[in-house]
Order: C-alpha cells, then structure tokens, then sequence
C-alpha cells in the first residue's frame, strides 16, 4: 500500500495558508494535494478536476534504469567482475554513487575516488563492452509489472516520459528492443539537459515537452539523486528501490514508497475499481 512520508493536514487560517511543519510554500501544497487526490481515490487521471477541485496528476515521468530495466544490478556486476581484474577496491560503494547521475558526472566522482585518469578510462571502458555484450545476450530483464502499469496510465489518458541519465539514443534502443518504445510520448536522456540529477533539470525539460506543469507531474524513482531531482523540480516523487534502500534522507523527501511498480499498480487499481 502506499505509504505516505507525512500525514496531509493541509487548511487555511487567517487568511493564510497552512500545511506540513517541512512545507513551506503554497506550490508545495497544492503538490501534495494533488497527488493525494489522485491516489486517495477523489480523483482519477488526467486532465480533469478532482472532487475537491484540486486538478490531479496529467503526467507521469520515469527514469529507466532501476526503474524500467534490472540495468543497475546488471551494472554493478560488471562493475565488481573489472574492478577485481584491474585493482580497484572498494568498488561497489563508489558505483552505489554513481546511480542515476551522467556519464561524464559518473567519470568525476571515479576520478575523486581513485585519482587515476588512465585507470579509470580503462575501468568504465572494460565495464561498458562487458555490460553491453551481457546485454546483447538478453540479460537485460524488464522489472515486474512495467507494462502493466504503462497500460493502464495509457488507458486513462495519462501523459508518460522517461527522463534518464543515459543517453537518449540508448534509451530509444534500449525501450525499443523491449518492446517499451511506444508507451511513451517523450523521451529526454542525459544528453539534453546540461546538468545531471540531483539537478532538476531533466525533470522540468520532460514536463515542458509533455505540456505539463510541474506540480501537476509525478516522477518514479528508484535512486536518491533522481528523488532529490524530482523534488527540486516542485514534482511529486515516488520511489520505488532497487538497489538502494531509502534511508532518512529519502524516507522524509520521498512522497511515496512502495517496494515495487506492482504494488503501485494494485493501489490504483482498487482506486479505480472503487470509484467505478
């Protein structure tokens, strides 16, 4: 079930407004507002009003690796397989930094970790053509409960985006190839935005093709960096972990946790079958 970081205790007095002890603007609260419309069952998706005259969710953005593809498990593993072939220690602790950033931002902090230009060329190097023939090989799984979720935002005329770190046209081949492509109606990589998450840029540049306002977008999530973007960029942020499990930092962030897409699923849907 979903689980909600703080209770909603939204009201207006003396003219002002009021809301959570953390939140300090009006923007946020008709952020939060909005999405408990959506999942608390007074409203549906889309571009309609609520029952409180809150407009709900118009558009849902997702990251993809974590998120969409078991890529990061899968990227870890090579990662671990060349660092021991090469020397590196303490491998996995650098890498869990790297989750949800650029490649170029990826490069900067194995360069601040070991300090070895060539090394670490020739580490992401090795890595690279070792995660791409693993890839090749089809052991780039589809995390549960993907298409199912995609289908139903679809039916419900629901806006949908991948806003990924990775470049857009491996994103494109990537959700191609899985059979994913067509799900979505805008694709923003790493590669079109100048800065990387936790920066909130790639998340605003999603919403702005979508046609949508940002208070008015939820994002899935599954690594810190990409919560932090999402909030930074006045959106509703879910996370989903992979390999990261939400510390306190993320559990007071994050607006939602749910320990997979399926269990989001199942709670939309009851909402929808109890409205109907």
């Amino acid at each position: 079930m979903f689980r909600l970081s703080r209770p909603h205790r939204c009201r207006k007095a003396n003219g002002g407004i009021k809301t959570f002890k953390q939140v300090k603007t009006a923007r946020t609260k008709s952020v939060r507002a909005a999405f408990l419309t959506w999942t608390e069952g007074y409203g549906t998706i889309g571009s309609i009003k609520s029952k409180r005259g809150v407009p709900v969710m118009k558009a849902v953005i997702f990251d993809m690796d974590g998120v969409i593809f078991d890529s990061e498990r899968l990227y870890i593993e090579c990662c671990t397989e060349v660092a021991d072939e090469v020397g590196m220690d303490g491998i996995v602790e650098v890498c869990y930094r790297c989750i949800g950033v650029t490649a170029e931002t990826t490069r900067q902090i194995l360069l601040e970790a070991y300090r070895d230009p060539e090394l670490v060329d020739r580490f992401r190097e090795k890595t690279v053509s070792m995660y791409l023939e693993k890839y090749d090989a089809g052991l780039l799984a589809v995390k549960p409960g993907v298409k199912e979720l995609l289908r139903f935002l679809k039916d419900r005329g629901c806006r949908t985006a991948i806003a990924s770190s990775t470049r857009t046209d491996v994103v494109k081949k990537e959700l191609s190839e899985a059979g994913l492509l067509g799900f979505f109606d805008r694709i923003v990589g790493g590669d079109r935005v100048s800065r990387s998450k936790p920066n909130p840029d790639i998340f605003l540049k999603a919403a702005e093709e979508l046609g949508a306002e940002p208070e008015r977008c939820l994002v899935i999530e599954d690594s810190f960096n990409g919560i932090r973007a999402a909030k930074a960029a006045g959106m509703t942020a879910v996370m989903v972990p992979d390999l990261l499990q939400p510390d306190r930092e993320m559990t007071a962030l994050a607006d939602v946790i749910e320990p997979s897409l399926l269990h989001l699923l199942d709670r939309l849907r009851r909402k929808t079958e109890h409205e109907a």
